[in-house]
């Protein structure tokens, strides 16, 4: 079903093929998702986590993957800070090019303590496998443009998750890149993993200041 025009759009029913028709985006190779040092003390948390949860993944539900899994990573890259914080379920809303959009939010970065202000970085898609009523990535990138709307700033990032695969994205403009899939069960891919949201604090904290 195409977007509306006359009524907000919700971000749980957008797809790929009415996001493109409408905004013109533009799957491109080169635009990058920074990486930081994974330090010495990371690295021995996620070798513990890799061991504990061997095997079990597989068969989590959505919380039982949020609480025993993705939460875990992120308390390690720690993004928080005096003006910006993690926030869950949140409501999100904005105009792009007269397009209304507003929809639930699984999980962002956003400045302020107690309440969202400006959203960074977003998280869409705690599932354990793609759910064929929802389209992850259309949903992201359209968080993504609402983003860019409220911040003032084309550049933006996020990610979306399948179960034990982590999807970056960095758009800028009507472009977007979207990278390999990484695999959390894989310590090599998890330490990648954990390096990308090592930088989106980095990037964070720039940002916050402007």
């Amino acid at each position: 079903m195409p977007l509306s025009r006359t009524a907000p759009n919700n971000f749980s029913t957008l797809n790929m093929q009415d996001m493109v028709d409408t905004f013109g985006l533009k799957p491109i190779k080169n635009l990058a998702f920074g990486k930081s040092i994974v330090d010495n003390n990371q690295k021995k948390c996620l070798e513990k986590l890799i061991i504990k949860t061997e095997n079990q993944i597989q068969y989590w539900n959505e919380q039982e993957l949020v609480i025993k899994y993705l939460s875990l990573i992120l308390d390690l890259a720690d993004i928080q800070g005096v003006d910006f914080n993690s926030f869950a379920e949140r409501i999100l809303g904005a105009k792009v090019d007269g397009i209304e959009f507003s929809g639930i939010v699984d999980f962002l970065i956003a400045k302020g303590r107690y309440e969202p202000r400006n959203p960074y970085f977003f998280i869409q898609e705690f599932k354990k496998a793609k759910n064929p009523s929802g389209d992850p990535l259309a949903q992201l990138l359209g968080e993504l443009l609402v983003a860019q709307v409220i911040n003032k700033n084309n550049e933006i990032y996020g990610l979306y998750i399948v179960g034990q695969f982590w999807y970056f994205i960095a758009m800028k403009g009507r472009e977007f890149t979207e990278l390999s899939p990484l695999d959390s069960t894989n310590l090599e891919d998890l330490e990648i993993i954990l390096s990308h949201l090592n930088w989106v604090k980095e990037y964070i904290e720039i940002e916050v200041k402007k």
